[in-house]
């Protein structure tokens, strides 16, 4: 059930998104947020699966879900104290932990543990090219 759940983040464009939003967003930011994001979005994810494991109601998860990515796409562009980007953060990552858990009837320990990891590749491959974007923005400026 852990490799299932390894592979449900992967597998889902939503997830998949918001992930690697995270950590491209994560690395356009700078600083402390290269790691506070990536890590606010797994703990509010892990939450959120809790919930969903005790619960069978979240008004608007789903929303909250599919705004999420649409957000995160906005807010590449956008330049904000590391609070507000890590309550952002949090808050989605609630709503997506919620979503995994809930789509799968059978989440157990095991599976939400896949969950959680398999969402650290995206995390990761956000945070890669964002890195390697801001790498090259700034080498072709030094050439302008």
């Amino acid at each position: 059930s852990f490799v299932s759940g390894f592979w449900h983040p992967l597998s889902g464009l939503d997830h998949l998104l918001a992930a690697l939003a995270v950590g491209f967003w994560a690395a356009q930011l700078g600083g402390r947020a290269v790691t506070r994001l990536p890590m606010a979005f797994i703990a509010a994810m892990a939450s959120g699966a809790v919930v969903g494991t005790l619960t069978t109601s979240l008004p608007g998860s789903e929303a909250l879900v599919i705004g999420s990515v649409l957000a995160l796409l906005v807010a590449l562009r956008v330049r904000v104290a590391l609070t507000v980007a890590a309550s952002l953060v949090s808050l989605f990552g609630v709503a997506h932990g919620y979503v995994h858990a809930i789509e799968a009837s059978h989440a157990d320990a095991g599976y939400l543990a896949g969950v959680i990891a398999g969402t650290v590749t995206p995390l990761v491959l956000g945070l890669l090219s964002g890195a390697a974007w801001i790498a090259t923005r700034r080498s072709s400026m030094t050439r302008a």
